[in-house]
């Protein structure tokens, strides 16, 4: 095969991945349109990029493994290519430090301005672990495989820990707490406290109804405890007053009581 039809070759792969992604993000935003696409068209452009640059990397792949093995043969590529590799993981665990930074500290604007920055370099650092491991499988020799898998590890690192920093912060956002409008709770103190002692008659001095509140009766409608105007009266729900027997001496008798 002569250098044009390889290099005709290469290019016609990623113009094929180009198609395939341009598509999918077309599908993708005609079966997303709607009204929050328009009120959040920012975000959702965003996301549509990020789509489109996956995509693309995926389908890119046996275009650019073409690419790598017909460079197979040409040492200062992969030398070149080499050192490369290590300056952008270098530039992804420099952007991993930016992200997490601003957040463990008080830190002025300039670094929170970087990590926001920090965050986008981190989002492709899936793309290139994934050209660091096809080139690292395909160099010719030792020492560019061994630099090639090892920005792939850092690359796939950073973008796996902040995606457990991200996973995490959202679970946490979307625990349900429990409701507990609507449920009455009756709290008992001093009622508690003196609830199942013997009263003066040999009795329990206290009886509350399970699940009533201090004061109501069943089939009494819930109405505020007030002082009465008329002590002699008695409520519906208060036994009558007993009175202890007394001893009483009667005139007249020095040791016999009366009961």
């Amino acid at each position: 095969m002569r250098p044009l039809a390889r290099v005709g070759l290469v290019l016609g792969g990623y113009v094929v991945a180009f198609v395939v992604a341009s598509a999918l993000v077309s599908v993708y935003v005609a079966a997303t349109s709607g009204p929050d696409r328009q009120a959040y068209s920012g975000m959702y452009g965003f996301g549509d990029d990020v789509l489109f640059l996956a995509v693309f990397g995926i389908a890119a792949v046996p275009a650019s493994g073409a690419a790598l093995f017909l460079l197979k043969l040409y040492r200062a590529f992969w030398l070149a290519l080499s050192i490369a590799a290590l300056g952008i993981a270098a530039t992804g665990l420099a952007a991993l430090i930016g992200y997490v930074a601003p957040r463990t500290a008080d830190a002025p604007s300039l670094l929170h301005t970087w990590s926001g920055l920090a965050a986008l370099r981190i989002l492709v650092a899936p793309l290139f672990a994934l050209g660091f491991l096809l080139s690292g499988l395909l160099a010719p020799n030792r020492s560019s495989r061994f630099a090639l898998l090892a920005a792939t590890v850092a690359e796939a690192a950073v973008f796996a820990y902040v995606a457990f920093v991200w996973s995490a912060h959202w679970g946490l956002t979307d625990i349900q707490r429990p409701d507990l409008t609507g449920r009455p709770i009756w709290l008992y103190c001093s009622q508690n406290a003196i609830r199942g002692r013997p009263g003066p008659s040999g009795g329990e001095g206290l009886q509350i109804s399970a699940g009533l509140p201090p004061g109501r009766s069943p089939g009494r409608p819930r109405t505020a405890l007030a002082a009465r105007a008329d002590p002699s009266k008695q409520e519906p729900d208060q036994t009558s007053p007993r009175l202890a027997p007394a001893a009483v001496s009667p005139p007249g008798r020095g040791s016999e009581g009366v009961l």
